[in-house]
């Protein structure tokens, strides 16, 4: 694997946890339980979102 699929599989497994906390916190009956799992679920959208800039800055420093 290079460092393109790399950091392109871990954006994608970012987007993954994502769906998955929302799954879980959709269907939490507990109200802490689901606002933790919607935490989770912010945070996995930040580390997406910050992946996803820094290897736009390392793929236009390759070029």
């Amino acid at each position: 694997m290079n460092w393109d699929e790399f950091f392109k599989a871990m954006i994608a497994e970012e987007h993954a946890a994502y769906a998955k906390y929302a799954a879980a916190a959709a269907q939490a009956g507990d109200k802490k339980l689901k606002e933790l799992l919607e935490q989770f679920q912010y945070e996995e959208s930040v580390h997406a979102d910050l992946l996803e800039r820094e290897y736009e800055k390392w793929r236009k420093q390759q070029a």
